[in-house]
């Protein structure tokens, strides 16, 4: 395996844009700041204003291989996580490039229909899928390569071409995605790359595009519907969350609170479907947190290039400063901070945008901390008394993307997980179904509407059309002119195909034979 400790240099940052297969320069200038240390990496430009595909994508696959240490390189120079989860995401863009493409040939094939009602069995007809056209895609900063790649594949197997707009906080991972496509042999203007901020997402909500699809934050994505629903095109959503843990008196106290402290920490905090609320059981709460803290206070926090680090830095100063609003109004209500809370001494001046991940107990829901999307290192966690307690906690939220549950009792688990309000639910793990691409992704509530991957996230890039043709010229039954004899017929055709009483239908008969055309 190639090392992964590459030079500095060696991150792709080029920074012009994509457009029509060709790299051009844009006129505007951004720069893009490290979260390790704050300071320029680059600068990039503000844009304003399937057989042949299927050789490509085989190809893209092989080239994410062979390429790895760069594009792994690039995502944690660019965002600050461990070079671990950096590889998380390449090797999720490789499922999607196993699934995505055989799966679209199967499930989007042309097919036969059979029309059951005897009125309408001349009737040959086909139900084919046909792409949308150009699909606009606006994509977030905390999975820069696998959550694009994996839209990119949906709507490029589905036959659409595709626009895409990365973070202005990730451009060059973006950036580099597009070369990635384009060096695999994808035909010029398949797919574009623009890079700038929210103007330039809004710009591309405004062009001449078919559909929307939009990753990241609440505000934004209902901005971003609500320009859509104007313009009459598609939007699909995948906004917030505020996943809940339930921690049940039987789980393994050895193992629960590092899968927890895991799907919190992860990407440091700074996932939709991070766990943001944990709620155990009162019996084994005291042991819960103490043997949570304790994992907590090993985890080593840095920059990401470093192979000893657990947990990168936040992504900006914005986001710090939220997290540390929300530890701060907790403890201000009550809560008591068991471990973390502050940026890590031995890296107070470097520059960049750490925290230290952060135990809270005694939480309530009077507190932002458990109500709001945190997107931080932040572990909040609250006793409940039975069940009913624990789920109606659980769903005392404006989101439902994702839950997790911790116990040995697996029929109790999925009898638990049928009574949340999540799009996806896991017993004794949590987040791992984004990286299995068969399973769909989405949820309820300001979680977003529409889906990604599985057979609903490719059944979003396409529109169903109905092909008919009847082998007859002769009137159909329906027909003008109406008339006594219609009405006649019309009420025979009633009591033969749906009545109950076999007599009245089969006196039914000769009466809809006479009123056939």
């Amino acid at each position: 395996m190639e090392s992964v400790h590459l030079p500095r240099g060696e991150a792709a940052l080029d920074g012009r844009l994509l457009i029509g297969g060709e790299w051009v320069a844009g006129k505007e200038l951004a720069a893009k700041l490290s979260p390790v240390d704050g300071k320029p990496i680059a600068e990039f430009c503000q844009a304003a204003g399937l057989g042949g595909r299927r050789e490509a994508l085989s190809r893209l696959r092989r080239l994410l291989v062979e390429r790895r240490g760069a594009i792994v390189a690039t995502i944690t120079r660019e965002t600050g996580k461990p070079l671990v989860e950096s590889y998380f995401e390449v090797v999720e863009a490789l499922e999607c490039l196993k699934f995505m493409p055989a799966r679209a040939a199967k499930l989007l094939r042309e097919r036969r229909v059979v029309l059951k009602q005897p009125t309408f069995f001349l009737k040959k007809v086909r139900q084919v899928w046909e792409p949308y056209g150009v699909v606009g895609l606006i994509s977030p900063w905390n999975f820069p390569f696998s959550i694009p790649m994996g839209e990119l594949l949906q709507a490029l197997a589905a036959g659409n071409t595709v626009v895409f707009k990365p973070s202005e906080w990730t451009p060059f991972t973006g950036l580099l995605l597009g070369r990635l496509l384009t060096d695999a042999g994808l035909p010029p203007g398949v797919v574009n790359v623009v890079t700038g901020d929210g103007r330039t997402g809004a710009a591309l909500v405004a062009a001449a595009i078919d559909k929307v699809a939009f990753t990241g934050s609440v505000p934004t994505g209902l901005a971003i519907g609500r320009a859509a629903a104007e313009r009459g095109i598609p939007a699909s959503m995948e906004l917030g969350g505020k996943d809940p843990a339930i921690v049940r008196a039987d789980a393994d106290l050895a193992t629960a609170p590092e899968g927890v402290l895991w799907g919190a920490v992860m990407n440091c905090g700074q996932g939709c479907s991070a766990v943001e609320r944990v709620y155990v059981e009162r019996g084994i709460h005291d042991a819960f947190v103490e043997r949570l803290a304790a994992a907590c206070k090993r985890l080593v926090v840095g920059d990401g290039a470093e192979p000893a680090t657990s947990v990168g830095p936040l992504i900006n100063p914005a986001q710090r400063a939220k997290v540390c609003a929300q530890i701060e109004d907790a403890v201000h209500r009550g809560a008591r901070v068991v471990c973390g809370g502050e940026a890590p001494a031995r890296l107070a001046a470097s520059g960049g945008w750490f925290l230290e991940p952060t135990v809270l107990a005694n939480v309530d829901h009077t507190m932002a901390v458990m109500r709001e999307e945190t997107f931080g290192p932040v572990v909040p966690v609250m006793a409940y008394a039975g069940e009913d307690e624990a789920v109606r906690l659980a769903n005392d939220c404006v989101y439902g993307l994702g839950a997790s549950i911790w116990t040995r009792d697996l029929a109790g688990a999925e009898a638990l997980a049928r009574r949340l309000r999540a799009g996806n639910v896991w017993v004794n793990d949590v987040l791992f179904s984004h990286a299995a691409p068969e399973t769909t992704w989405g949820g309820t509530g300001l979680s977003g509407h529409g889906y990604t991957h599985g057979d609903a996230g490719l059944l979003t890039y396409v529109h169903p059309k109905w092909i008919s043709i009847d082998g007859s010229t002769a009137p159909k039954d329906g027909w003008y002119p109406y008339g006594p004899e219609r009405r006649e017929f019309a009420d025979a055709v009633v009591e033969l195909l749906y009545g109950h009483d076999l007599l009245k239908r089969a006196r039914a008969i000769p009466r809809a034979l006479r009123g056939m055309r």
